[in-house]
């Protein structure tokens, strides 16, 4: 317990143990604030870490099972890791925007864009859609 005799959190507690400086000056220097609620906002200071000379979008797979109970199903392909039925319907949805943002310049010319997937059936049925 702290001196006030509130247990401290466990961020709290890690920096306190490994003498690291607090969040907030750790966020500073990233460019970031934190909020009253935990998360983080932009700073005006703040600079990207890494800049690209390519476009890059990721797009992650629609919701499965393991996602709903908060699992970590790392790479695998079980029963759990399979879209549900929402997780479909958020694919075909995240394929429509996609095709709204990015249509045009890819029927201008295709070369300029590679596609790269994971071998796991959830990835495959969320490019599919």
């Amino acid at each position: 317990l702290d001196q006030a005799g509130v247990e401290p959190s466990y961020p709290r507690l890690n920096w306190e143990m490994t003498g690291s400086r607090p969040p907030k000056e750790l966020a500073a220097d990233l460019g970031l604030a934190l909020t009253e609620s935990g998360g983080l906002e932009y700073l005006p200071s703040f600079k990207p870490p890494a800049s690209l000379d390519c476009g890059l979008i990721m797009v992650p797979h629609g919701q499965t099972l393991s996602n709903i109970n908060h699992l970590f199903q790392s790479h695998s392909d079980g029963v759990h890791s399979q879209l549900v039925p929402a997780g479909l319907q958020a694919a075909e949805l995240g394929a429509s925007q996609f095709v709204q943002g990015y249509g045009e310049l890819l029927r201008a010319d295709l070369s300029n864009w590679v596609f790269y997937r994971s071998p796991l059936n959830r990835t495959a049925a969320t490019a599919a859609s």
